[in-house]
């Protein structure tokens, strides 16, 4: 049964959507192995054909949040995102930051008093009001799902008197008596491996009621990036955690989904909105958040600067970015993303949709288009991935199932997995090494995993998986009813 509320924000939802092209596997520094998310959980593959291996760690996000990981340089472990749920808020209250448990605790007592006052306020009998979680006037629903369970454990016979008065109020009811209540905690841990095992029990490095996702471990290998949504500012934080869990910083706020770790592993490159969440206008910042130790800046207290205080960021680029922005640092500095070329005043009614790849340099001075022909790549230009050595990219289009491969300086570009007319990708190709690629592809008319290597071509390395393992990486469109006609 549908619960009440979920645990996404806005924000994550539309960043986690099914219908983009997600990431489902990631390959080990050495590229010898991948870790992969498939619908019961986190496995261990090779290049082999063999099947994949199932990890002994519980993800426990049930569909509803999709994990990221990422691995150590040296190979020895990985950081994930998951959801842990409690059956008591006794036990969830003692993880979770003490602000947030206050703010529940606080907002669970004043959950009767909300309905007795909406139900004073309106005609219950004839206003439709939609359920309940639509229309208590509290904007984070991740906060209110936990304070609204809280009170319903705490209040059950006042709370449902009250409920009973609400045009849905019966139906809420037997939902509530039906469904189980637990609180889920969402968790950025790090998780250490050792002959193709895990090695001991993950290790939490941030824990919060709101959404905690796409981990990205530094190049330093002592920190890793995250983001925090913030529902009740329709926007995310950018945080970072030291992985021995010694401190941990805000470094961000109000950004997007795209953010990546330069090469040196002390500055982060991100893109911020520039009128709001939904503004394709965004700027392309840099900013540095470690110090030359290694260890975290800080936000600076009081009036007096500090050497080892987190300074304003780097302004790169202002960019028109497609709907699902992305940026990448490449390992000689440069940043790569997708944008709309503008110039104002523009002719007639507006601007064509041409979205084109730039690369920027660490300074923000030099701006060069990556220069594909015309055609090479698709319009809706929001997923690509570039090889380890920075030479490359893959390019994957969300509206069909065709996969590219480009050369960032030349922009030569291979397709090395066509189009297919009914079908459409929903899964982020992954580098193995900067000459392999694995994709999703579409093989004997089912979804397999491919792995394509310069010089080589393509082979299948999922021939012997169940077709289950794969059967949602790639997306077969529906088809259009004909229209009726008319008598």
């Amino acid at each position: 049964m549908k619960k009440l509320f979920t645990a996404l924000s806005a924000l994550v939802v539309l960043a986690l959507a099914g219908c983009l092209p997600e990431e489902r596997f990631w390959w080990s520094p050495d590229g010898s192995h991948a870790l992969m998310q498939l619908e019961d959980g986190l496995y261990l593959a090779g290049a082999d054909g063999a099947a994949p291996v199932k990890l002994d760690i519980k993800l426990g996000n049930e569909g509803e949040l999709a994990s990221r990981a990422s691995w150590l340089p040296d190979g020895s472990g990985f950081v994930v995102n998951r959801v842990l749920a409690f059956s008591k808020w006794e036990d969830a209250k003692v993880v979770i930051p003490p602000g947030e448990a206050a703010e529940v605790e606080r907002l669970a007592r004043g959950i009767p008093l909300l309905i007795t006052a909406w139900n004073a306020a309106h005609d219950q009998k004839t206003e439709n009001t939609g359920d309940v979680d639509d229309w208590l006037p509290v904007k984070n629903r991740v906060l209110l799902g936990a304070a609204f369970y809280l009170a319903y454990t705490t209040q059950r016979e006042t709370l449902e008197a009250e409920l009973r008065k609400t045009p849905k109020g019966e139906a809420t009811i037997e939902h509530l008596r039906e469904e189980e209540m637990v609180f889920p905690v969402q968790e950025i841990c790090l998780v250490k491996m050792k002959d193709g095992k895990l090695d001991g029990e993950p290790r939490p490095l941030a824990r919060s009621l709101r959404a905690l996702v796409f981990p990205k471990i530094s190049p330093t290998a002592k920190a890793v990036a995250f983001l925090h949504a913030m529902e009740e500012e329709d926007a995310a934080k950018l945080e970072v955690a030291m992985l021995d869990g010694s401190a941990r910083l805000e470094a961000a706020h109000q950004i997007s989904a795209a953010f990546d770790w330069t090469t040196d592993g002390h500055s982060l490159v991100y893109s911020a909105p520039v009128m709001g969440k939904d503004s394709n206008l965004q700027r392309i910042h840099r900013l540095e958040v470690l110090k030359a130790d290694g260890t975290l800046r800080k936000r600076s207290e009081g009036d007096v600067a500090h050497p080892d205080d987190l300074k304003g960021p780097v302004t790169l680029a202002l960019t028109l970015m497609p709907t699902s922005p992305r940026v990448i640092a490449l390992p000689d500095g440069r940043v790569l993303f997708a944008s709309q070329p503008v110039t104002f005043p523009a002719k007639g009614e507006g601007l064509e949709v041409a979205l084109q790849l730039f690369t920027v340099t660490a300074d923000g001075k030099t701006l060069t288009p990556v220069p594909t022909a015309p055609g090479d790549l698709p319009a809706n230009l929001g997923w690509f991935t570039a090889s380890p050595d920075g030479k490359k990219l893959a390019v994957v289009e969300s509206d069909t199932d065709a996969v590219a491969v480009v050369e960032i300086d030349s922009g030569k570009t291979e397709i090395i997995s066509p189009v297919h007319a009914s079908w459409q990708c929903r899964t982020m190709p992954a580098w193995k090494s900067s000459t392999e690629l694995t994709f999703a592809a579409l093989k004997d008319g089912a979804p397999k995993w491919m792995l394509w290597k310069q010089g080589e071509g393509v082979r299948c390395i999922s021939d012997s998986w169940p077709s289950s393992a794969t059967a949602r990486w790639l997306e077969e469109k529906k088809k259009e009813q004909p229209a009726e006609k008319s008598p």
